[in-house]
C-alpha cells in the first residue's frame, strides 16, 4: 500500500493447481494489491490468464509493474492523473 500496510489472504484450497484464473480489481494505482494477488495465485499453483480493472492510473505505473510480471492487464479506463 502507498500509505500503510495490509494483508491479502486466500484460502489454501481456493485455487487448484493448474487452474486458469482471472484476477479482477476495481482499480490499478501502484499495483500493490494486484501484485499481491498474483503472488498468491501463483503460489497456489494457479495460472493467471488475465487481470482486469475498471480504472488504471497510468501516472503511478502499477499497470507497468503488473505487465512486467507477465500478467496481461485489461482496463476499461485509463487516467494520467490530470483529471
Amino acid at each position: 500500500m502507498e500509505y500503510g500496510e495490509a494483508t491479502v489472504e486466500i484460502h489454501k484450497d481456493a485455487i487448484k493447481p493448474a487452474s486458469r484464473v482471472l484476477l479482477v480489481d476495481d482499480l490499478v494505482a501502484t499495483g500493490g494489491t494486484m501484485l499481491a494477488g498474483v503472488e498468491l495465485i501463483r503460489r497456489s499453483g494457479g495460472n493467471i490468464v488475465e487481470a482486469c480493472a475498471v480504472l488504471e492510473f497510468t501516472d503511478l505505473e502499477g499497470g507497468k509493474k503488473i505487465r512486467a510480471n507477465n500478467v496481461p492487464l485489461f482496463t476499461l479506463l485509463q487516467n494520467d492523473g490530470s483529471m
